[in-house]
């Protein structure tokens, strides 16, 4: 039995495939998921770029509704899924001001088969968080290719969690790929595996003074 993440991925493969193969139909095969195969796929193919270790200051989705979905085109995207964080870091404003912070974070992510320099229009598939277009616009690749993305976000563009329990309340952040941009017709397709967001701040420091010591010392 298979769930219902593992339904939708199947879908929208098929889907991607039906696109691409309708060549009779008018629509010409620009990208067929995975690149050695066509006909019917029934899983999704991963990429060769394994996923960061989660700690506090990288924060990692790997199995969402919108990764793994297969080669998809314009009519089965946007792709959108989350990136939780875990970390309440506090003040950002102060830890800003102070340099406890940097103020970009990176976000990571392996895409399929981006055809940046394609013919024609050129694959063109934007890339926003929370709303906002990152730095870049697009993910870049190569035909049947992936590619290892990272992207600069200002870290006001973030949300954090509150105080309290963030592993159990975690800051949901998410991350829309509008696929095809640039396209009159349904012409070029992509797949992300996984997303990472990186954050460079200061960890907490506890000052424990020794045993024969007061506060004198």
């Amino acid at each position: 039995m298979i769930n219902h993440v593992e339904m939708k991925r199947l879908a929208r493969t098929q889907v991607a495939i039906a696109v691409g193969v309708l060549v009779s139909g008018g629509v010409l095969a620009q990208d067929v998921w995975p690149p050695e195969q066509s006909g019917n796929v029934l899983a999704a193919q991963t990429s060769p770029f394994a996923p960061p270790d989660k700690d506090d200051v990288t924060f990692v989705v790997d199995d969402a509704p919108g990764l793994d979905t297969g080669c998809t085109f314009r009519s089965g995207g946007p792709l959108i899924f989350n990136v939780p964080i875990t970390r309440h870091i506090g003040d950002r404003d102060k830890l800003l001001a102070s340099g406890a912070i940097k103020p970009t974070a990176t976000l990571r992510m392996p895409a399929f088969d981006v055809d940046y320099n394609g013919s024609p229009p050129p694959e063109r598939n934007r890339v926003s968080i929370n709303g906002h277009v990152v730095p870049g616009d697009f993910l870049t690749g190569e035909n049947n290719v992936w590619k290892l993305n990272a992207f600069e976000i200002p870290v006001d563009w973030l949300e954090f969690p509150a105080a309290g329990d963030p592993k159990a309340n975690p800051a949901l952040n998410q991350i829309r790929v509008d696929i095809d941009t640039a396209s009159s017709s349904e012409r070029w397709c992509t797949a992300i595996d996984w997303a990472a967001l990186s954050i460079k701040v200061t960890r907490p420091h506890l000052l424990v003074h020794g045993i024969l010591s007061d506060a004198a010392t």
